[in-house]
């Protein structure tokens, strides 16, 4: 939601909510494969914020496209 930064500034930046989920599998006493899924709904995040001062407005907005990441470790117990 909107937050009053100072007097002048204004910033709003939605809700981030991620989902992510692993599976893993022991493949023997020392080994573990192991497949990550992070931001799995992809949610794109946006923030605008307003700034007025002496008479004068500044009104910035951003946006940034949500990715799904996709990883595959091997660990390993020493």
């Amino acid at each position: 939601g909107w937050v009053r930064v100072s007097e002048a500034q204004s910033r709003h930046q939605q809700t981030r909510r991620d989902v992510d989920a692993y599976a893993a599998w022991r493949l023997d006493a020392h080994l573990q494969l192991r497949f990550t899924l992070n931001n799995i709904l992809g949610i794109d995040t946006a923030s605008e914020s307003f700034y007025e001062d002496a008479g004068v407005l500044s009104h910035q907005a951003s946006w940034q496209q949500g990715a799904t990441r996709i990883g595959l470790n091997v660990e390993m117990k020493m």
